[in-house]
């Protein structure tokens, strides 16, 4: 199902997942999907695509190949530290640009989110910035 935008969200369509199938993976690694993909990235200036909640799961996969760049959402105290680290280099094996990280439910109380910030500035700063000059890379 198609939700058009109203008059607040003028340019925003929506399109749902709808029922569940036995093998979702067969469905968004077929030639059809790709199709899709391609024509709305014609029709829309951005187009955003939800997947399962770690790259690891074969739907996230099969997704990351056929987009221009990946978001990683994380979650402070249940993102693994181990999980984390793989990203950077899950995108660059697959040629995928990883357009930001987001960090949800950040206790700033807590150590926990000292860790994770550690992680990002280490992990991602080597992955957007050019070796030795300091500027953002053309990734």
């Amino acid at each position: 199902m198609i939700i058009r935008g109203d008059d607040t969200l003028r340019g925003l369509d929506v399109l749902t997942a709808g029922p569940r199938v036995a093998d979702p993976v067969e469905l968004l690694d077929s030639k059809r999907m790709r199709e899709l993909v391609s024509l709305w990235a014609k029709q829309y200036d951005h187009v955003l695509i939800d997947c399962a909640p770690t790259l690891g799961m074969a739907d996230s996969i099969v997704i990351a190949a056929m987009v221009d760049s990946v978001v990683v959402v994380t979650r402070s105290g249940v993102t693994r530290y181990q999980t984390l680290r793989r990203h950077p280099r899950f995108a660059v094996l697959h040629e995928r640009a990883i357009a930001g990280v987001v960090v949800n439910a950040v206790d700033t109380n807590s150590e926990s989110h000292l860790r994770i910030l550690r992680v990002l500035r280490k992990e991602y700063s080597a992955y957007y910035l050019s070796e030795g000059t300091g500027e953002a890379g053309s990734r």
